[in-house]
């Protein structure tokens, strides 16, 4: 084996190439600050694109080197690689700009398909050329060089490149700065390294440059990453505070103390019911601070239970609550349903005429996800218009946020005036 020329530096560029991809690779699976599914997906396809084209340039040098390599199909196979790789790794990158940017919805199906169908057209044409024997040409002793087509064979990963920066500059404004940088960095080095390219003939800078300009564009995008994590773990923290302090109801207690007050002086059976069904309530509100997971459906009934058991030793026969129970077996955010049975309760009900009503807390399944409803016949009200009663209603504002944030959930209220109110928990099976 005799290496001459150009092939040293290539085989250190190569080296360097796989050792890049391949640490960002593991940073990408073992680092806490690519934790998001799609950055890990679309990442991984890069940087293994690219992993295996610095293989292929690899296994080329080598070949070259040898002084005879009997398997020509082999060759010419690799060199195949040299196209398809970069090409895979270009749209994968394009596809993640575009989710990034700010491109229209309406229209992101039509581009992403379009970005789809220029993969496909590019590939179909290295075929052909490779077919019509104008790509890669392999003699006898395995010596390869590329045809007439060899330039053409790069004009897919140029194009997908061109339209990164047409995105950029056009739908790159909701990106942060450091987002920014990192796909300028991705588009601009390997632009200089086929500049440089001209200075050392037959030195693989190009692919030196792309690889360095991924890695920058990854460590950009994980710092970006890192940084949205550590924001939302105050955002987390400060929607505990805010749980914690709209849980606490002083009117609530206090009238909740006075009832059992009164109770213990003529029936210390249901006096000690209601204690129960009061530290229990607690409890659960307590509990309920330190769980950022989902928890069985009975867990929350059993607590809105205790809530109502407490509220109709005030209201007597005034409040009438009915369970429509179609499932129970899913799971849903700790303290989603309660805040929404005492809304229906204090804005409902006794907000109501002559201040008595009817609560019905509905539960049903569907294909692909579950729907909770907590009804009521009171007064109603605009949903868009908070009431000015001067509280601070923070109670839906954090059931909102829990459902999103814990279960991917929604809520949904319907309402208005003299038409009661119909408050929904919309949670995905998945």
């Amino acid at each position: 084996m005799i290496l001459q020329g150009a092939a040293i530096p290539n085989l250190i560029i190569e080296v360097m190439g796989i050792m890049i991809c391949t640490f960002a690779l593991i940073t990408i699976w073992y680092d806490d600050s690519t934790g998001f599914t799609s950055t890990k997906k679309y990442m991984t396809v890069a940087f293994g694109s690219m992993l295996l084209y610095n293989i292929c340039l690899l296994l080329l040098e080598l070949s070259q080197a040898a002084a005879a390599v009997p398997w020509r199909t082999g060759v010419v196979l690799v060199a195949f690689g040299t196209y398809l790789f970069p090409m895979i790794s270009a749209y994968v990158v394009s596809v993640f700009v575009v989710s990034q940017s700010a491109y229209p919805p309406d229209r992101l199906g039509r581009l992403l398909l379009a970005l789809r169908m220029l993969l496909i057209i590019n590939i179909f044409g290295l075929f052909a050329a490779q077919l019509l024997g104008k790509l890669i040409i392999v003699d006898p002793a395995g010596r390869f060089t590329y045809g007439s087509a060899g330039e053409i064979g790069f004009v897919g990963t140029t194009a997908f490149m061109v339209i990164d920066l047409v995105i950029l500059i056009r739908y790159g404004q909701n990106m942060t700065s450091r987002q920014r940088n990192a796909f300028i960095a991705y588009l601009s080095l390997p632009i200089a390294g086929v500049f440089l390219r001209q200075f050392w003939d037959g030195v693989y800078i190009a692919a030196f440059a792309t690889c360095l300009s991924m890695m920058i564009m990854l460590s950009l995008i994980q710092k970006g990453q890192s940084d949205q994590k550590r924001q939302q773990e105050k955002d987390n923290e400060q929607l505990k505070v805010d749980l914690m302090l709209s849980q606490i109801q002083p009117h609530f207690l206090f009238n909740v103390l006075y009832v059992i007050q009164e109770i213990c002086l003529v029936d210390a059976e249901t006096a000690s019911n209601a204690i129960a069904d009061f530290s229990r309530y607690l409890r659960h509100n307590m509990d309920s601070l330190s769980i950022n997971r989902p928890i069985p459906f009975s867990e929350e009934l059993e607590h809105v239970k205790h809530y109502v058991s407490l509220q109709q030793l005030r209201f007597g026969d005034a409040l009438d609550v009915r369970y429509e129970l179609d499932c129970t077996d899913f799971e849903l955010p700790t303290l989603t349903m309660q805040p929404l049975v005492e809304n229906a309760i204090r804005y409902g009900v006794r907000k109501s005429k002559y201040g008595e009503g009817t609560v019905i807390i509905r539960s049903q399944e569907f294909p692909d996800h579950y729907e909770i409803h907590v009804i009521d016949d009171g007064p109603g009200f605009v949903p868009d218009q908070m009431p000015d009663d001067g509280m601070s209603h923070t109670g839906i504002i954090n059931v909102r946020q829990r459902l999103g944030r814990i279960s991917g959930g929604d809520l949904r209220i319907i309402s208005g005036p003299d038409k009661g109110t119909d408050a929904a928990i919309i949670l995905p099976k998945q």
